[in-house]
């Protein structure tokens, strides 16, 4: 269990690579802001979540988007992040569904 924890927070990691290649939004203030931060903010939702990995290996696609969408509305009020932060978390976590549907075999 733990190895798939490690796979699960590794593909976060990845994630959070793959969202700061978004030109447009990393060209923004805001985005510079954000790109400085990132890590540590994905970081950190990812952490929160770790949890819940072993449920997120059962759950299709929709549940999945379904599940991030809230334990991101959860983070950014903890976090009292601005809706453009959450956004971009919420698009991140959503885009890992590729990785991890990969990396479990689906």
């Amino acid at each position: 269990m733990k190895n798939s924890l490690q796979s699960f927070v590794a593909g976060a990691v990845v994630g959070i690579g793959v969202g700061i290649g978004a030109a447009i939004f990393l060209n923004s203030k805001y985005g510079r802001h954000i790109k400085e931060n990132i890590e540590e903010t994905m970081g950190e939702f990812y952490e929160q979540i770790q949890d819940k990995a072993q449920e997120l290996k059962e759950m299709g696609q929709e549940q999945y988007e379904q599940f991030m969408k809230k334990a991101v509305k959860k983070f950014s009020q903890t976090k009292r992040l601005s809706q453009e932060a959450a956004d971009f978390i919420l698009e991140e976590a959503e885009r890992s569904w590729d990785y991890f549907a990969n990396e479990w075999g689906r």
